[in-house]
C-alpha cells in the first residue's frame, strides 16, 4: 500500500519561491519527488486541504497549478498501479519510473528552428521578432543559470519572474509572434 501527499520545501530556492514536493510513501520507506509548482510564500500551500485545492485561492493562477498537482498525483497513482502489477513497487521505482517519463523538448531548440523556417520563406519581418524573443529568453535562462529552457520549464511561474517581456502566443498559421510586456509584481 502508498500513501500520496503534497509537502512544501521548507527552504527557499535561489528566486525566493517555495518548491512543492510530492511525498510517496511504500512498505515505511519515504521518496519526495519534485513537482513543476513553485510559489511565492508558504503560506500559500494548504497540505490539510479538502479536495484538490493544494494551492489556496488567493494566489495567481491558484485553479492551473492545483489542476496540475492533481494531474502529477493522477500519473503517480497510476504509475504505482502499473508497477504494483508487475511486482516491483518500491519508492525508487516509483520516482524513477514517473521522472523517465517527463522528458521534455527544448523550447529553445525549436524556437530557432521555427525562426530558420521563417527567414527561409521570406519572412524577414517575423524572422527579427524571433530573433529577438529567443535573444531575450537565452539572456534570462543565462541569468537563471539554466542549461536548456524546456517546454515544461514553460508553466505559469516564468511569465511572473521574467521582468521586461514574455512569449505570450505563437500563432503559427499567421508566423506572428504576440509579445506583452509583463511588470515584475512585487
Amino acid at each position: 500500500m502508498a500513501t500520496f501527499r503534497f509537502e512544501l520545501n521548507g527552504r527557499p530556492t535561489k528566486n525566493n519561491t517555495n518548491e512543492v514536493y510530492l511525498r510517496v510513501t511504500v512498505g515505511g520507506k519515504r521518496k519526495l519527488i519534485k513537482t513543476p509548482v513553485e510559489l511565492a510564500r508558504p503560506s500559500d500551500f494548504n497540505a490539510k486541504c479538502k479536495g484538490e485545492n493544494w494551492v489556496r485561492g488567493g494566489v495567481r493562477d491558484s485553479k492551473i497549478l492545483n489542476s496540475q498537482l492533481a494531474d502529477i498525483l493522477a500519473k503517480a497513482k497510476d504509475t504505482y498501479k502499473e508497477l504494483d502489477k508487475e511486482g516491483e513497487v518500491t519508492t525508487v521505482a516509483l520516482a524513477k519510473e514517473m521522472n523517465t517519463e517527463t522528458v521534455s523538448p527544448s523550447f529553445m531548440t525549436f524556437a530557432r528552428e521555427r525562426a530558420q523556417i521563417v527567414y527561409d520563406n521570406d519572412g524577414w519581418r517575423n524572422w527579427r521578432k524571433y530573433c529577438g524573443l529567443i535573444n531575450k529568453l537565452d539572456a534570462f535562462r543565462k541569468k537563471c543559470r539554466m542549461s536548456d529552457i524546456t517546454v515544461a520549464d514553460l508553466t505559469v511561474e516564468v511569465p511572473t519572474s521574467i521582468t521586461l517581456y514574455i512569449l505570450v502566443s505563437i500563432i503559427f498559421a499567421n508566423q506572428v509572434i504576440e509579445v506583452i510586456p509583463i511588470y515584475e509584481l512585487d
